[in-house]
């Protein structure tokens, strides 16, 4: 049976909100707010409803035909069916929503740049190698794809050959990787395969062989050394086996944002450097840094990043943010703290130790704002207050959200 509801706002992963008569919401994805479409329910639950989308009967003005020809199917994006000014002021009062009661949401990117932005793009491999792609949306099924819009054009390049020319390659050589990873290093494409069992040698020379852009395997690290990718001006060297944030000059806009601003003088401790992006950016600023990192890989590089910008000032534990807060008094020996932790956000611990300490003010840039306004809400006790929340947009086209939130004590 199939149904027509007004689509009144979006919400959190994109999701177009409508109510049935009753009162009762209705989620939907692909639709856009002020719209009036009919759709059918795919899921009943207590309080709600999840449908899919079938007809559009008033369309909105900020609706737009999606450029690529796998959207609505692929899983990758959400939002290609907005027009791209429409998508960053939705983000910002999604994570106004999420903040009631908050500052005003401010949004913070300015680059201007929806499409081929990803350095760093995951796909998944058919089980019998017959494609790669990503998944259909709420299905394990992989949409083959040959184009992804949204991909740097180094990445854009070379997925028809790894379609018709690397998957034959690698069946006719016994390695059947589950996923595939791209990365772009010294402006050139890598391909890194996430293979189990371990690859003997000899296949993986004959692949590496065949390839005329560099192959590594997640089996054999030193299989591809590091490389140099450009985060808005500064270059930085990473390894496909170590996270960065996929739209470098996006994520280089948070540290030169005013909201980041903290005084020539501050001892600043950094939670979850990765390979020291805001680290080197803070260290420009301010008087000293020390990071915390518990990633191994990301250890390996934060010294060469450290080295190539000269800084001094800037200092580094290789070890877990738990461990390291365990040991050592944030509070009596820093001034304020900037944190970047994983989308689960903090463990009871860490959060208990930063809300427990002197720092101030608190900088903690999330990309899940759910479990970020967790933590976040433990630690406004009287005296201190959320004075800023700023949304940059990492991911374009799609319904993830980057919040920074500043924290301050007042009196």
């Amino acid at each position: 049976m199939t149904e027509i509801l007004h689509i009144e706002k979006l919400i959190h992963r994109g999701l177009g909100l409508g109510r049935r008569a009753n009162g009762q919401a209705v989620f939907v994805p692909f639709s856009a707010p002020g719209e009036d479409v009919r759709v059918r329910v795919r899921t009943e639950h207590k309080s709600y409803a999840e449908a899919d989308l079938l007809d559009v009967l008033r369309p909105s003005p900020d609706r737009r035909t999606p450029p690529c020809p796998y959207f609505g199917r692929c899983g990758g994006c959400q939002l290609m069916h907005l027009t791209y000014p429409c998508q960053t002021l939705w983000k910002a009062r999604i994570a106004e929503e999420i903040w009631p009661k908050g500052p005003p949401v401010e949004s913070g990117s300015r680059h201007g740049q929806e499409f081929e932005y990803r350095h760093r793009v995951r796909l998944q491999v058919a089980p019998d190698l017959s494609g790669i792609g990503f998944t259909q949306l709420n299905t394990n099924i992989i949409v083959m794809i040959r184009d992804c819009l949204i991909c740097a054009p180094p990445i854009r390049r070379i997925l028809p050959h790894i379609q018709d020319e690397l998957l034959p390659t690698l069946r006719a050589a016994g390695v059947r990787p589950h996923q595939i990873t791209i990365v772009i290093v010294d402006n050139a494409p890598l391909v890194w395969l996430h293979t189990r069992p371990p690859v003997r040698p000899i296949d993986q020379h004959t692949v590496q062989h065949q390839a005329p852009y560099a192959v590594g395997f997640d089996s054999h690290p030193e299989s591809m050394p590091p490389g140099d990718l450009d985060f808005g001006g500064l270059q930085l060297t990473i390894s496909p086996d170590v996270f960065f944030q996929a739209f470098p000059a996006a994520a280089a806009e948070v540290g030169r944002h005013p909201v980041t601003h903290l005084s020539a003088d501050t001892r600043l401790l950094e939670l979850y450097s990765g390979i020291g992006l805001f680290s080197v950016l803070f260290a420009q600023k301010v008087r000293s840094v020390h990071a915390v990192e518990g990633d191994a890989a990301a250890g390996r590089l934060f010294p060469l990043n450290q080295r190539r910008h000269a800084a001094a000032n800037l200092t580094f534990n290789n070890e877990s943010v738990e461990r390291w807060l365990a040991e050592n008094e944030a509070g009596s020996d820093f001034d304020a703290v900037f944190l970047d932790p994983p989308r689960t956000g903090l463990s009871p611990a860490v959060r208990d130790r930063i809300g427990q300490s002197h720092l101030d003010p608190i900088l903690y840039l999330s990309c899940e704002i759910a479990t970020q306004r967790r933590d976040v809400r433990s630690w406004l006790a009287p005296g201190r207050r959320l004075s800023a929340l700023v949304v940059f947009d990492f991911f374009p086209n799609t319904f993830h959200i980057e919040c920074l939130a500043r924290i301050e004590r007042h009196a």
